[in-house]
């Protein structure tokens, strides 16, 4: 007790010698000092700048949603809408198990010649109607090895096949017209990502 006694005075006396000691601050660097945070300033565009015309695209009546971000390069183009303000409910599907608390629902639709395609949380993987909401088929794709639900990567479409990421250490390939497996190929590791598809190649970001 007597030793934690003397300890607290002494820490006091040190802390107040480094507070107190007179030591002077460095002087500032030399230099003009420039705020970057000044939004007082008028912005001017550049005078080159104001020659180079703006092009927008032509409207596109898009049909089709194969992957995450439309096209491998993400560009969703401008989309046509031709009556937008008349939107209406034209069905609605159950597509499985939705979110939970620890399990979310991330995994986007993807659509490809009149099919949607849609994976819940408990990895069953589901295609539908694109003009009646019918489904067409439905198919789990969880590995006979795992027990316990992932968060899905996701899907993509390209053509007779539906590439999905269903959140474990493989990628698959369905059948878009009956769900049938094509192929399952192991990974290093499990995905929380959409696969993206330019041309042969399947790309896949892991964990």
């Amino acid at each position: 007790m007597k030793n934690f006694l003397l300890f607290i005075p002494l820490v006091v006396l040190i802390s107040a010698c480094s507070l107190f000691s007179g030591e002077e601050e460095a002087p500032p660097l030399p230099g003009e000092r420039i705020s970057i945070l000044d939004l007082e300033e008028e912005l001017t565009p550049v005078a080159a700048e104001l020659a180079v015309p703006i092009e927008i695209t032509l409207a596109d009546p898009n049909q089709n949603w194969p992957q995450s971000g439309r096209i491998p390069q993400n560009l969703m183009g401008n989309l046509e809408m031709a009556d937008i303000k008349n939107l209406d409910m034209i069905w609605k599907a159950d597509i499985g198990k939705g979110s939970a608390t620890r399990l979310p629902l991330t995994a986007q639709p993807v659509a490809l010649d009149g099919r949607i395609f849609a994976i819940d949380t408990k990895s069953t993987v589901s295609a539908f109607d694109t003009q009646t909401g019918r489904l067409i088929w439905e198919r789990n794709v969880r590995p006979e090895s795992e027990d316990e639900s992932v968060i899905a990567g996701g899907l993509g479409v390209d053509g007779n096949q539906l590439i999905v990421s269903a959140g474990y250490n493989e990628i698959l390939s369905l059948d878009v017209t009956n769900g049938k497996i094509n192929w399952r190929t192991a990974m290093s590791a499990g995905s929380r990502a959409a696969p993206t598809i330019d041309g042969n190649r399947v790309f896949i970001k892991t964990l």
